[in-house]
């Protein structure tokens, strides 16, 4: 890989570097997270002051979230970042091959990050009530053609750059290790509940990983969008055009006559629900097998150990983005309580 300037004539203290940096980076995961919340609810509350109906559609949350936070908040973040002196991983091509096992891998922390951020929920809903998943409601309230564009394209491309491109280019002077954990964090936090938190920071390392390999955000976005059509799309998909009332069989004997009635359904479903833990099995061979071997070569942290964390956390940059991030978690776990 590409190596990273170690130093600079005008900083010669690589933690006043760090957190320099550090904060101006966060700083504007600060302003594309805060912007975006308040442009949202700005606009929510225009259409339910003078366009109520539209309120209804089934477009309409995902249009609010496209308009607040790419529109609006994506340029006012960029203009941060954009002068926080940066240096591309060098480009090299990946193989088919370790692009699937690339995504397979991700299945697993996928589906391993999903399943300890319900382990969570549910500890919390014995305290505070019942947290219901955000994800599976917006899908249900918004149009099939919506979703897929914003879940495989838009969501994927600006994601991906910001979360691994403009943010590793500009903190990899702190190492490979730090530069694919603070990706994966930046981006769980991003999300705003713990829910997607686990699995989202999980990930975000995987193509943190891929992208520190590659130098091409390319690549990162390709997995990305394959992950969100087997984990949200494919079973939206089968729904709406293949649905099953499971609900209603309320007897062993009732989703017997279900399935009989409804092969084809049933099926589907079958499928969508345990393809993503097949390939998370498929996908753990391959980080038992591959991850070390992957990670051979990464350049160690200039921060001596044991002072690491200050200069990247004790930032008024990563306070503000740790602020808002956690304090958008609670305000989703007291929503839910009180609803």
């Amino acid at each position: 890989m590409q190596s990273y300037p170690q130093g600079d004539p005008g900083m010669p203290d690589i933690r006043e570097r760090t957190s320099r940096f550090t904060s101006r980076v966060a700083l504007a995961f600060f302003v594309l997270m805060a912007v975006s919340q308040v442009a949202a609810l700005i606009i929510q509350l225009v259409v339910l002051r003078f366009f109520r109906p539209l309120a209804s559609t089934g477009w309409f949350l995902w249009t609010v979230t496209i308009v607040s936070l790419y529109c609006i908040a994506a340029p006012c973040a960029y203009l941060i970042l954009r002068d926080v002196p940066a240096t591309v991983p060098e480009r090299r091509r990946m193989s088919v091959k370790t692009t699937v096992i690339f995504l397979f891998m991700a299945f697993t922390l996928l589906m391993g990050g999903a399943l300890i951020g319900q382990g969570v929920n549910t500890v919390i809903g014995f305290f505070f009530g019942k947290q219901d998943s955000q994800i599976t409601e917006a899908m249900a309230n918004s149009t099939l053609w919506l979703s897929c564009l914003y879940s495989l394209l838009i969501a994927p491309l600006l994601e991906e750059f910001f979360f691994r491109k403009l943010l590793i280019d500009r903190l990899g002077f702190l190492g490979d290790w730090s530069a694919m954990l603070l990706s994966g964090v930046a981006f769980g936090l991003f999300h705003g509940n713990l829910e997607q938190f686990f699995y989202a920071a999980l990930l975000g390392m995987l193509l943190a990983l891929v992208y520190l390999k590659t130098g091409n955000v390319l690549y990162t976005v390709l997995i990305h969008s394959v992950v969100n059509f087997f984990g949200g799309i494919l079973p939206t998909i089968i729904d709406h055009y293949l649905p099953l009332d499971l609900a209603g069989a309320e007897t062993n004997e009732q989703l017997i006559a279900l399935i009989r009635s409804q092969p084809l359904s049933a099926a589907a479903h079958l499928l969508a629900a345990y393809l993503p833990y097949i390939f998370a099995f498929v996908g753990l061979v391959f980080l038992c097998l591959y991850f070390r071997r992957m990670t051979t070569g990464f350049r160690p942290s200039p921060l001596p150990r044991g002072g690491r964390a200050a200069p990247i956390v004790g930032n008024v940059g990563s306070i503000l983005y740790l602020v808002v991030c956690i304090g958008s978690m609670i305000l989703t776990i007291v929503s839910n309580a009180l609803t």
